[in-house]
């Protein structure tokens, strides 16, 4: 290869280099993190997260879980913990930060110094329900609840109750059709 290619490839290179370098800058930085065990949405694409620790979320995009509960870092240790089936969007607006829920059954835990205004259906939540709640969206209902720690799991959603498993008396062994 001629060395003017090789000085054109480097150039190249440089060029790509700082035009990434300030698009990322424009951007500013991640407003969070999510993390699931299974494939997500981030904006309309689907992302599998099984290879990443964490994936990072940027100003307006959109979470949605699909097969898996997810869970969102934000700043100061607050957390959103999404069912499957639900969807988030986070917006930054100067210092403070909005978690719109779209769909879907959310809880969150919201530290009061990471400034996080918390809204549905574009109306913001009661002031009570700022910094921790449960909210289930379906179309154009909203329920609202003060926080419930059963998403604050890793696991997929819960299913419906084992059934009790009684000792037959003919046989000795486990019967579970009670």
């Amino acid at each position: 290869m001629s060395t003017f290619r090789i000085r054109l490839r480097a150039v190249a290179l440089v060029a790509w280099s700082v035009a990434m370098m300030v698009v990322s800058a424009l951007a500013g930085p991640p407003i969070g993190t999510v993390t699931s065990a299974g494939p997500l949405d981030l904006s309309g694409a689907r992302v599998s997260t099984q290879a990443l620790a964490s994936l990072p979320i940027g100003d307006g995009d959109v979470v949605a879980t699909t097969t898996m509960p997810a869970v969102i870092l934000l700043r100061g240790m607050s957390r959103v913990f999404l069912d499957i089936g639900s969807s988030v969007r986070l917006r930054r607006d100067g210092g403070t930060l909005s978690l719109e829920i779209l769909s879907g059954l959310v809880s969150y835990k919201l530290m009061p110094e990471a400034a996080i205004n918390v809204v549905a259906n574009s109306a913001p939540l009661a002031p009570e329900l700022q910094t921790a709640g449960t909210v289930t969206v379906k179309g154009t209902a909203v329920q609202a609840r003060p926080f419930s720690p059963v998403l604050a799991r890793t696991g997929p959603s819960p299913g419906p109750e084992p059934r009790p498993r009684s000792k037959d008396k003919d046989d000795g062994n486990w019967d579970t059709r009670n």
